[in-house]
């Protein structure tokens, strides 16, 4: 916990801060994040997120109520590397221009360097100028990386010849799928940046029936921008106008 002066103070978001005025800020807050689309946010969600070991969530309350939030989870078990994924960064109207946003991505830094991660990614859209202009005074380098989405298909996954499982954590030929629990549901993630143009028909089937294993909500993908993408496409994934940010620890 940390007083940050005039009524604010910075803590990480935790049980004992799950009351029915913090679920309903956060519902707001989520909100104004997605430009006035409801989402609605219960109690059951928000601890579900926080009781898992690899999500932090960053919280500034002013008198006791949140006023602000950002979210970063981390991927233990990267081929490579260790990559922490933020995201959920927002404040209530009321309390910007104060520099708190500044705040709680130093507080996502600190917990990332705290999970020895290699590198933080997010994703922001471009219509979010301000915060862009944020993220790359932090340090956020833009990446040459397209990103791509789809709704997971409910039901039983096809049958594939996974490599490996662990935990949130799946293996499927080149790459691995590791899926979190977040405010906005559960998502599942593959950063595919190490794919080639000759990629074999049957990894996106298999990465698709991996997050179906998690009962993810949706799967995204990134690739490199001259990635052909085509089936991606024509598997139900589409392209988003995102940019993506990386920044090297």
């Amino acid at each position: 916990m940390r007083d940050l002066g005039d009524g604010f103070i910075l803590d990480r978001f935790s049980r004992h801060h799950v009351t029915p005025e913090n679920i309903s800020a956060m519902g707001a807050l989520i909100e104004h994040l997605t430009s006035g689309k409801k989402r609605g946010v219960t109690e059951e969600d928000i601890r579900r997120t926080i009781a898992q070991e690899n999500f932090y969530i960053s919280a500034i309350f002013q008198n006791g109520l949140l006023v602000g939030m950002a979210s970063i989870h981390i991927n233990r078990w990267h081929l490579s590397h260790r990559i922490a994924y933020v995201d959920d960064v927002v404040v209530a109207p009321a309390t910007q221009g104060r520099g708190l946003s500044r705040v709680l991505m130093a507080d996502l830094e600190r917990q990332a360097r705290d999970w020895s991660a290699s590198y933080i990614d997010l994703t922001s859209s471009p219509d979010r100028v301000a915060a862009n202009s944020l993220y790359q005074k932090l340090g956020f380098a833009p990446q040459d990386v397209s990103s791509f989405r789809i709704p997971v298909p409910k039901g039983k996954p096809p049958i594939w010849s996974f490599g490996y499982s662990a935990h949130s954590s799946i293996t499927t030929g080149k790459q691995i799928v590791h899926s979190i629990r977040t405010l906005m549901g559960r998502k599942a993630f593959v950063d595919s940046r190490s794919f080639s143009n000759a990629l074999g028909e049957a990894i996106p089937g298999e990465l698709l029936a991996a997050a179906m294993l998690f009962h993810a909500e949706e799967l995204n993908v990134f690739t490199p921008n001259d990635f052909d993408g085509t089936q991606l496409t024509e598997l139900g994934f589409e392209k988003r106008d995102t940019n993506v940010y990386r920044l090297e620890l």
